[in-house]
């Protein structure tokens, strides 16, 4: 499976954007959704570029973060500035966790065969 996913997904690895998507292709239909996430490392060209991408993800999306945080801080105070990141992050979890139950994705990534 590895050499069929680095010969057809090679170009995914190099623009750091490997762990946003499985090819459809290479899970069979009738997998469950939680089947497939525990598959999602054995569906990887590369493992250790999923921590690459992540990181260079979290590079682009920090500016997003961290300007308005300087502004609030600037203009208001560190207690607004620390409000700012609090509804920030809870928000956040709540999103994903929502999306998670909606979407019933699993709550580990089992890499055993």
């Amino acid at each position: 499976m590895s050499n069929y996913v680095c010969r057809e997904q090679w170009w995914r690895n190099l623009l750091y954007i490997n762990n946003f998507h499985i090819d459809e292709g290479m899970v069979r239909r009738d997998e469950s959704p939680a089947r497939i996430s525990s598959d999602f490392y054995r569906l990887q060209c590369m493992g250790q570029t999923w921590y690459m991408a992540l990181d260079f993800q979290m590079y682009l999306c920090s500016p997003f973060l961290l300007v308005p945080m300087y502004f609030i801080e600037k203009k208001f105070g560190k207690r607004w500035s620390l409000g700012f990141i609090t509804a920030f992050l809870a928000t956040m979890t709540g999103v994903i966790l929502g999306l998670a139950i909606a979407k019933d994705w699993a709550a580990t990534m089992d890499l055993a065969e």
